[in-house]
């Protein structure tokens, strides 16, 4: 679990507080609005790849 949340800290999803012993986490979700451009803009081009595909193969006779 320690790696998981030291990872998540690093890339800044997370934001760590110590208190005595325990270390608190908080979520920040700022970075995950990056993240989801980025898929959205993958997703986008994926879907345009593959209508392409299907034009492709329905134009052939093979879909």
């Amino acid at each position: 679990m320690a790696k998981h949340l030291s990872a998540l800290r690093e890339a800044g999803l997370v934001a760590a507080h110590r208190s005595g012993r325990e270390t608190r986490y908080r979520l920040t979700p700022g970075p995950l609005t990056e993240v989801l451009a980025w898929m959205e803009l993958v997703g986008t081009a994926w879907d345009e790849r593959l209508e392409a595909l299907r034009r492709h193969l329905v134009d052939s006779g093979r879909g």
